[in-house]
């Protein structure tokens, strides 16, 4: 492990005008091609919420309420920088990047300085924080596998296959992850793995609030709530085809993003606990990505090259048959 210290380079962002639609607050829209996104939540030394995206070969900050770009982290390979997540580690904040396909950087704050533990993980395909290191998908000579970055024994689970077809999510509190592919979902810890069932689920996401395993079958119409085990807590039908989920937080709920046939997409929330619908609304246009941020505060849709910023309010749950929610109002981007 190599560490780097970090300078960062002020740049300038693209600011939008701020809507209110519902229960989300457009904040802003960054008009830039990117690679992967993470919300890192409210930052009090900035006074607001915060992001990092990856990009040309450089990692930015940005503002949330404006686009602005704030410090950007050039980590020396000539290829994209990656972001694939944000969280705690250590009880700090801490970044993860990867780049070129076989080095993973751990960005971390100390104070007023910025620097990353650099590793070398050949064939990385994902990367999530846990509590004790990052946990990442990688190609190896025995196919996909699951590396625990940093613990005492350096351990790996081997998956078979190819990293390309699966999904991962990752308990931040004790490194187990949860592996998510057309064959069902894996619970993969250190000593061992095991299928905890076998539905198609391409789609997998952790609520350590909820305590709860979010799974879906792309392009299905049907989030389902697993206990650890693979017994299944809730499964409610949302009305539309679910592209991307991701939990948010502490607010202990799922955020999805889903198609209609007209090609019109929207965003849902999900209670974590009961797999009620707390509320749906309606996008001009479907995305891709989803992105909630640790504190639940604030999500990202994430388009082929814009991405658009959004405060969460208070919520309160959809009352409306099953599989027709209310998608109105329509959010702005």
């Amino acid at each position: 492990m190599r560490r780097l210290a970090l300078f960062g380079l002020v740049g300038l962002g693209l600011t939008a005008c701020s809507t209110q639609s519902g229960n989300f607050d457009y904040d802003s829209t960054l008009y830039q091609r990117t690679e992967g996104v993470a919300l890192k939540g409210y930052d009090s030394l900035y006074g607001g919420n915060r992001a990092q995206v990856g990009m040309n070969m450089m990692t930015c900050e940005v503002d949330q309420s404006t686009a602005m770009l704030g410090n950007d982290y050039d980590y020396g390979v000539a290829a994209d920088d990656h972001v694939t997540d944000a969280g705690l580690m250590d009880d700090s904040m801490v970044v993860l990047v990867t780049t070129g396909g076989d080095t993973l950087h751990i960005q971390y704050n100390d104070g007023w300085v910025t620097g990353a533990d650099s590793v070398n993980v050949p064939g990385i395909h994902d990367a999530l924080v846990s509590a004790d290191g990052p946990v990442v998908l990688a190609d190896d000579s025995d196919g996909c596998s699951v590396k625990w970055i940093g613990s005492s024994s350096d351990a790996s689970r081997s998956l078979g296959g190819s990293c390309g077809s699966y999904g991962l999510a990752v308990d931040p509190s004790t490194g187990h992850a949860y592996v998510g592919s057309d064959s069902g979902v894996t619970h993969v810890t250190q000593n061992g793995s095991e299928v905890v069932t076998e539905q198609a689920t391409q789609i997998v996401a952790w609520d350590a609030t909820a305590d709860v395993l979010y799974a879906a079958e792309y392009g299905s119409m049907v989030l389902r709530g697993l206990e650890a085990d693979g017994s299944e807590r809730f499964a409610t039908d949302v009305g539309a085809s679910i592209l991307s989920v991701d939990d948010l937080g502490t607010r202990g709920a799922a955020i999805l993003s889903v198609s209609f046939v007209d090609g019109t997409g929207g965003v849902s929330v999900v209670d974590g606990l009961t797999g009620t619908v707390e509320t749906s609304q309606g996008t001009p246009s479907a995305v891709e990505q989803i992105v909630g941020s640790p504190d639940g505060g604030s999500m990202a849709l994430v388009d082929s090259d814009q991405v658009h910023f959004y405060r969460i309010g208070a919520l309160s749950s959809v009352q409306a048959d099953e599989g027709e929610q209310d998608l109105n109002p329509i959010l702005g981007f």
